[in-house]
């Protein structure tokens, strides 16, 4: 069959438009992606994973101190009252040590290094030589693992507190800011009476102790052991295969932990939120692994904003102390001696994971129980300033902001061995809150944007089709009809009309019946004077 030129541009302009339409759904947005991941992929030499080993700005940790304001009453049995002070920021820079990459498996090992340094700028008239009164952690984590363990012992530790402590008054600290998170506070072991403690933290202590460097004494800091220290090794997914790209698969070499009583809480989960997969649309609920209180998290997709420009998800963590299942606490057995017991809603216990007597929830017990704030006055909690935000590009993965926010208490408990603690107020004690996480430079930010700009000409490419498509099958259209000469309008010239009224007719076929065939016309000639017609030619 022959094909003229209406079919010929419609059917061309259908395939146009099909094609536009194709690639609008499916091959341009598939063919951006790719690029996308491509750029963002944990391949070594790429300027991605470059920057993930040493991230090239730091991080932000920021520390808020719960000074005690009536340190004597608390000695007596009233509830504490606070005054929150702070920030304390510090510099973060974390980098990365490869250690291994795992072709087949689509993995890559390392290590994790991070390091502080006090930002006097932007802390502001805050110094991190200021004093500050807080409760003494060492001495009631101590009380309380006694007390678990062996609770008849707990008239050594009243004994061994004069000289562990020299001088000591009360159950509070009162030291610079330096020396409660870093530098560290002095326990004396040159006596007798500290003998069995001090031998027992030679063999296991929690990470905020460590030995001091006459070999005989420890230094007890909240974070030294932070500083400059490797973590891991870490195992995460590139994403190339059939992984997950920044997916934590094992840590310390284990795919599972083990501190907790049931798989769920053992199960690593999630990101460490500086490489991320790309988010889905609508996107799914964010988890995130902290091997500092070994378990994962979980952020709910809040709303879509603009940040500098960019297409943005938020994400909040409204519930970040659900324990569905209670495996954080309450299973105790054979495999897991030391689980606590279950702590009020919205906190958790840390014990088994650093072996601190560390109980965190969000700062100024968000989403906790009241009765937390009825033994704790003076937090005032606020779902902006305290909640866990997470601020995402949708399309890299790319966490623009993060502000991961926790309180760490302990609990205050009433134990009559111990004369420091015969008569205080019992109740879940807070003694700092800490906000960790960074935002992206604007001018790395303008970098994505610039790279996003160059993949409009996707954008541009679809809707020259799109449109062409239709213009082409418009034109097959207009030719279709003028080849079937539907706009002819044109009335033939000779004809004869008829006019009862004016009795004018006119007749194309008598000019022809007269030329042709004379013996027609005379029949038709004596009807038309019979009628009186008038016959025009």
């Amino acid at each position: 069959m022959k094909l003229n030129a209406p079919t010929i541009l419609a059917v061309v302009g259908f395939c146009t438009l099909a094609l536009g339409l194709l690639c609008s759904n499916f091959i341009f947005p598939k063919l951006g992606q790719y690029l996308i991941d491509k750029e963002t992929a944990l391949q070594e030499g790429n300027k991605a994973f470059e920057s993930w080993k040493k991230i090239p700005f730091p991080f932000k940790f920021k520390i808020y101190f719960f000074n005690v304001t009536n340190a004597d009453d608390v000695q007596t049995g009233s509830s504490p009252i606070f005054k929150e002070i702070g920030p304390y920021i510090y510099d973060e820079f974390r980098e990365r040590e490869i250690l291994s990459i795992n072709e087949e498996n689509d993995t890559i090992r390392y290590t994790q290094r991070k390091t502080y340094f006090f930002n006097e700028e932007e802390s502001g008239c805050r110094s991190d030589t200021d004093i500050v009164t807080i409760i003494n952690t060492a001495v009631v984590g101590i009380a309380n693992k006694i007390n678990k363990i062996a609770p008849m012992a707990l008239t050594m530790i009243n004994d061994a507190l004069p000289f562990l402590y020299p001088g000591i008054q009360n159950i509070f600290t009162t030291d610079s800011v330096r020396n409660i998170l870093f530098d560290g506070l002095k326990m004396s072991c040159d006596s007798e009476e500290t003998e069995m403690i001090c031998d027992s933290l030679s063999s296991k202590r929690p990470h905020t102790i460590r030995m001091a460097d006459n070999n005989r004494d420890y230094l007890v800091s909240l974070f030294y052991h932070l500083n400059g220290t490797e973590d891991g090794p870490y195992e995460i997914g590139r994403g190339f295969k059939n992984t997950v790209k920044g997916k934590v698969v094992s840590f310390k070499e284990n795919s599972m932990l083990e501190q907790w009583g049931g798989d769920s809480c053992n199960t690593i989960k999630g990101t460490d939120l500086t490489v991320n997969p790309n988010l889905g649309d609508p996107p799914k609920d964010v988890e995130f692994f902290a091997s500092d209180f070994c378990r994962s998290f979980v952020a709910s997709f809040d709303k879509e904003m603009d940040h500098l420009g960019l297409r943005t998800y938020t994400f909040k963590s409204e519930n970040l102390f659900v324990n569905k299942e209670n495996c954080f606490c309450g299973k105790e057995s054979a495999d897991h001696e030391e689980l606590p017991l279950c702590t009020p809603a919205g906190t958790m216990d840390i014990t088994p994971c650093t072996g601190s007597s560390v109980v965190i929830s969000q700062p100024h017990f968000l989403n906790a129980g009241k009765s937390l704030l009825k033994f704790a006055r003076g937090l005032t909690p606020n779902k902006n300033k305290h909640g866990t935000f997470i601020a995402m590009e949708p399309k890299t993965g790319l966490a623009l902001i993060v502000k991961s926010r926790f309180q760490m208490n302990i609990f205050l408990q009433r134990y009559e061995a111990v004369d420091l603690l015969s008569n205080v107020s019992e109740g879940v004690f807070p003694f700092i809150w800490l906000e960790e996480g960074a935002e992206v430079p604007a001018e790395i930010i303008e970098e994505i944007r610039n790279n996003f700009s160059k993949l409009k000409i996707f954008d541009v490419l679809k809707y020259i089709l799109i449109v062409v498509g239709i213009i082409l099958m418009g034109f097959s259209v207009i030719l279709a009809m003028i080849k079937d000469k539907v706009f002819c309008f044109i009335t033939n010239k000779n004809s004869v009309s008829v006019n009862k009224n004016d009795q004018l007719g006119k007749f194309d076929v008598y000019s022809h019946l007269k030329m042709n065939n004379a013996s027609l016309v005379n029949p038709w000639e004596n009807n038309v004077a019979r009628h009186g017609w008038k016959i025009s030619e």
